[in-house]
């Protein structure tokens, strides 16, 4: 049911609104984060959540449970992320590292961060994650959740 309600509510209507964007001439980057660190994890195996990556933007980590360890992956990819920010809020036109968001096509230009044991992002098909949205998208539609 969590992965239903994620794609109805967060993944469907963020694809529909970079397709929007985009559409409309806009520079247009999309991630997901899957790091999953028992520092910032509500329970055991939670998995990633909205606003997970919240404390590893602004390494604030060891302040989630002080008695679990930070993980090397979790130091890593947390100063890869600030160097991210920070890198496009000085300079948008560098990019961010992975490929622009493109409207027509389901082309490789979705980073995943931290899949895995990964310190990094990893580019892949964005029907990876959207592979659900033209079911649900007259759901979101009807909600008014998409951007059309």
């Amino acid at each position: 049911m969590s992965r239903i309600l994620t794609d109805l509510i967060f993944t469907c209507p963020t694809a529909s609104l970079a397709k929007y964007l985009s559409s409309y001439e806009h520079t247009v980057y999309r991630y997901r984060y899957d790091a999953v660190f028992p520092s910032v994890s509500k329970y055991p195996n939670h998995g990633a959540y909205h606003t997970a990556e919240i404390p590893t933007v602004f390494g604030t980590y060891p302040l989630g449970k002080p008695s679990v360890p930070s993980t090397q992956q979790q130091i890593e990819l947390s100063a890869l992320m600030q160097r991210t920010w920070a890198g496009f809020a000085k300079n948008p036109e560098a990019g961010v590292g992975w490929p622009v968001y493109k409207n027509y096509d389901f082309l490789d230009d979705l980073a995943v961060l931290g899949r895995g044991v990964s310190r990094g992002f990893e580019v892949v098909a964005r029907v990876r994650a959207d592979y659900a949205c033209p079911v649900y998208d007259p759901l979101g539609d009807l909600f008014e959740l998409s951007y059309r």
